[in-house]
C-alpha cells in the first residue's frame, strides 16, 4: 500500500488516489468494527451478495469475509469499469477548480498552515475519511446506474477538508466533549461554514451540505424551538468573518458540552435506527425532535 504522510506544503492541493486493498479494509471497518445501521443498510442494497455475511460471520474468519468483500468489489469494478474509468476522469478534472475553494475555507477558518489532501473514488456507498492522511471516500457507486458525473464532489471535498481543519483546531482547544459529541459538533459547524457566500461559489450544489442525524435536531432557546443548525448558524452570522471564527468556534464548543448528553441519546436512535428516526410521526421522530432545552 502507498504510503503517504502529512506534508506541510505552500499551497493546499487535492489529489486523487486509487488502494484496492484500502478500499476493501473500508468495507470490513464500518460492517464489522463499527455498529451504524445506516452503513450496512447502504452497503447490502449495492451488494446483496453480501447480505448474508452476518449471518454467518460466527463461522466466518476476518480472512475468509475480507476474501468475500474482495471478490464482491472487484465484480463489481469489474462489471462497471468504463463507467469507472469516465467517473474518475471527471473527477481529476475537477480537482483545481475545487482547490480555490479550499483556499478560501483555510482562510475562513483562520488555517494557516497547507497540506496535501487526497480523495479516493471508491464504490464504497458512503463518504467516510481517515484523519490521520487527510484522505476523504467518495462514493461513485451509482456508476451502476450510468452516473459518471458527481456534482457532490465539491461539497464533499470541502465537507472533507473542513473536518480535517477543524481536528487540527480543537485538538488545541481544552474540552469536555466525548468522541461522538466532537462528531456532531463538526457535522454542524461543517454546513454553516459552506453556507458561506463565497464558499458557495465553489460549489455545484448549493444545498445545505450536513448529515440530517446531526442538523435536524431541535433546540429550545430564548423561548424559540428551531434546528440546531439554524441557531447556530444564526450565532456564526453575528461575525462571518476569519477573526470571529475562534471565538465562534470557542462558543460552540461550550454548547456541546452543555447539551452533549441530549445529543447522545440521539446518536444512539440513529445508530440503531438509521433514517427510521425521520419517519414523521412515529415514536422514534418525537423522541429525536423533542427539543433540547437551552436557555
Amino acid at each position: 500500500m502507498q504510503k503517504l504522510e502529512k506534508e506541510k506544503i505552500a499551497h493546499s492541493t487535492l489529489e486523487c488516489i486509487y488502494e484496492r486493498e484500502t478500499e476493501v479494509n473500508l468495507f470490513y471497518k464500518w460492517l464489522f468494527e463499527r455498529d451504524q445501521k445506516i452503513h450496512k443498510d447502504r452497503v447490502y442494497q449495492w451488494f446483496p451478495e453480501l447480505n448474508n455475511i452476518h449471518e454467518n460471520k460466527g463461522s466466518l474468519s476476518k480472512a475468509e469475509i475480507i476474501s468475500k468483500i474482495d471478490d464482491a468489489v472487484i465484480k463489481f469494478r469489474e462489471r462497471y469499469a468504463d463507467n469507472i474509468k469516465t467517473a474518475e476522469t471527471n473527477i481529476i478534472a475537477e480537482l483545481p477548480e475545487i482547490e480555490l475553494g479550499i483556499k478560501l475555507l483555510e482562510n475562513l477558518m483562520g488555517e494557516t498552515v497547507h497540506f496535501k489532501y487526497l480523495v479516493m473514488p471508491s464504490v464504497y456507498p458512503i463518504c467516510p475519511f481517515d484523519v490521520k492522511r487527510n484522505l476523504f471516500y467518495f462514493t461513485i457507486v451509482r456508476v451502476a446506474e450510468g452516473t459518471v458525473r458527481f456534482d457532490g464532489l465539491s461539497s464533499t471535498a470541502l465537507h472533507e477538508i473542513s473536518h480535517f481543519i477543524f481536528f487540527r483546531q480543537i485538538a488545541n482547544i481544552p474540552n469536555k466533549l466525548s468522541d461522538r459529541g466532537i462528531h456532531h459538533l463538526k457535522e454542524v459547524l461543517t454546513p454553516v461554514l459552506l453556507q458561506q457566500p463565497n464558499i458557495l461559489g465553489y460549489r455545484k450544489e448549493k444545498n445545505i451540505c450536513g448529515n440530517p442525524e446531526s442538523i435536524s435536531y431541535q433546540v429550545g432557546v430564548d423561548g424559540r424551538v428551531i434546528s440546531i443548525f439554524d441557531y447556530v448558524n444564526e450565532e456564526y452570522n453575528k461575525n462571518p468573518t476569519p477573526e470571529g471564527y475562534m471565538t465562534f468556534l470557542v462558543w460552540l464548543i461550550a454548547l456541546f458540552e452543555k447539551v452533549q448528553p441530549e445529543i447522545l441519546k440521539r446518536d444512539k436512535l440513529y445508530a440503531e435506527n438509521a433514517r427510521g428516526i425521520f419517519v414523521k410521526d412515529s415514536e422514534l421522530n418525537k423522541q429525536f425532535v423533542e427539543p433540547i432545552k437551552i436557555t
